[in-house]
């Protein structure tokens, strides 16, 4: 729609998520140790990176959404949605 008007849109990225490789906070270790009730995903690329490490937790957490987008991403990843934010951001 702008470039029809005559502008010029150049794009920018404005950040970019990154996963944590290494686990300074022991946040992992914990989960992995002693499991989790609920896991809050507050993004798509959050659910992706959770999936990407394929943790065995020694018990299954339900999973929150932030939103149907943030949702969509989880049922993607084969990670069912019990709770979902709304309204939603």
């Amino acid at each position: 729609p702008l470039e029809s008007a005559g502008a010029t849109v150049t794009p920018i990225e404005v950040y970019r998520t990154e996963p944590e490789t290494e686990d300074f906070s022991g946040a992992r270790k914990r989960l992995l140790a002693e499991g989790a009730d609920w896991v809050v995903f507050a993004s798509s690329s959050a659910v992706r990176n959770y999936a990407a490490l394929r943790l065995t937790l020694p018990r299954i957490p339900r999973y929150a959404s932030i939103g149907p987008e943030t949702s969509k991403a989880a049922a993607q990843c084969g990670l069912p949605v019990a709770c979902e934010a709304d309204p939603h951001t």
